[in-house]
């Protein structure tokens, strides 16, 4: 069985983020600047959208869910575009550019992997959830517990140690689904030009653990990163939340102050935010595409 050279793939991938940073901007630039105009025209046409966008205020989402629905669509196949761009790349597909776009079909297939892999997820979710409530009835009618009624003595205590198990064994195998099913997903997409789902599955097995580490040596040190920055010198401390005791009020304060604050400064946060996805973009995308040529050397063709 193959295996992922773990400390060659991460190397890769910061070699291939950093020394190519300029190739990856000419790539992606396009793609970007749409986006970002999107968001602008978008924030025009509501003031909610941008409190929605940038501070996760639920309440603005709830009021213009049909603004941010589609938005989140749009968004998404110019990820896409971005993805594809840079996997070609990274897999030796495409020479360096300073100008790029496209939506021809591995666009639309990756799109298509992504959303069959999001509604993969709401039904394996659905099943889960409905399998913990037919379990939680046939404990609650084992043990005699009524609604409304609270468990003491050692019941309480047995079923509290087993909702943490199950929470964490639910948890933990998300987290491998999710990795296994993504991993290799848009080399495959790209590479064979196919709609892979099980191609991609089929590359993971046996290798869960190598591409866990992997992916974690990319987003700790960049998530870390992020967090500086945002915490530090965007955003006025964490978000308050209703559970803490902070008022619909409150909460749109401090979206508002975060949206304004963004606002006068955008000429500096939006150069630092391109420049940041150019890297993140840079480090997945290379290492996915070095561990995918190295269980994989040939290129390959496939079809829908």
């Amino acid at each position: 069985m193959n295996k992922i050279p773990v400390g060659q793939t991460i190397g890769h991938a910061y070699s291939f983020a950093f020394k190519n940073f300029f190739s990856i901007v000419g790539l992606i630039w396009f793609p970007f600047a749409i986006l970002a105009a999107g968001t602008a025209a978008m924030s025009m046409i509501s003031v909610d959208f941008p409190r929605a966008i940038f501070s996760s205020d639920t309440a603005a989402m709830g009021h213009i869910w049909y603004m941010i629905v589609p938005f989140y669509v749009f968004a998404t196949v110019l990820s896409c575009v971005l993805i594809v761009a840079i996997t070609q790349y990274a897999l030796g597909l495409r020479a360096p550019s300073y100008f790029y776009f496209s939506l021809g079909k591995p666009v639309w297939r990756l799109f298509a992997a992504f959303v069959l892999v999001f509604l993969l997820i709401i039904a394996i979710v659905a099943v889960v959830a409905i399998g913990a409530l037919l379990v939680g009835m046939a404990i609650a009618a084992a043990t005699g517990i009524t609604p409304g009624s609270k468990p003491t003595g050692g019941t309480a205590v047995m079923l509290g140690f087993g909702a943490i198990i199950t929470f964490a064994v639910l948890y933990c195998g998300f987290i491998y689904l999710l990795v296994r099913q993504i991993f290799f997903l848009t080399p495959v997409v790209v590479a064979e030009n196919r709609i892979g789902l099980g191609r991609a599955w089929k590359l993971g097995r046996g290798n869960f653990w190598r591409m866990f580490l992997i992916l974690l040596a990319i987003i700790l040190p960049i998530g870390a990163v992020e967090a500086a920055v945002l915490f530090g010198f965007i955003m006025h401390g964490l978000l308050p939340t209703a559970a803490q005791g902070a008022t619909h009020e409150q909460i749109a304060a401090w979206s508002a102050q975060n949206v304004a604050y963004m606002k006068q400064y955008w000429f500096v946060l939006v150069p630092c935010y391109f420049a940041f996805l150019a890297i993140i973009y840079g480090l997945l995308c290379g290492a996915q595409a070095f561990a995918y040529r190295a269980l994989v050397p040939d290129e390959t063709e496939g079809s829908i």
